[in-house]
């Protein structure tokens, strides 16, 4: 999901936007382990970019997920 997320956030940028962001997608990017880039990248060159469904979340803590959400609009640069 989060995926999927990412993605069609990254596909929407102008190609200037993405230019600018590039250098933070790679820093984050090297901090995984070796074959989880290299699955990644292997499904965004052959258009797969979305990952097969897992088990969905039937019950889930609102509070811990508002948690997240400064954070997140930091990351993609929403904070007004």
């Amino acid at each position: 999901m989060l995926w999927g997320i990412i993605d069609a956030w990254v596909c929407q940028l102008p190609a200037e936007a993405f230019q600018q962001i590039l250098p933070m997608l790679r820093r984050t990017f090297s901090t995984f382990d070796a074959p989880i880039r290299r699955q990644m990248g292997e499904r965004v060159q052959h258009n797969q970019a979305v990952l097969p469904k897992t088990t969905a979340i039937t019950e889930h803590n609102s509070e811990t997920a508002k948690a997240v959400l400064p954070l997140l609009a930091r990351i993609l640069g929403l904070d007004t």
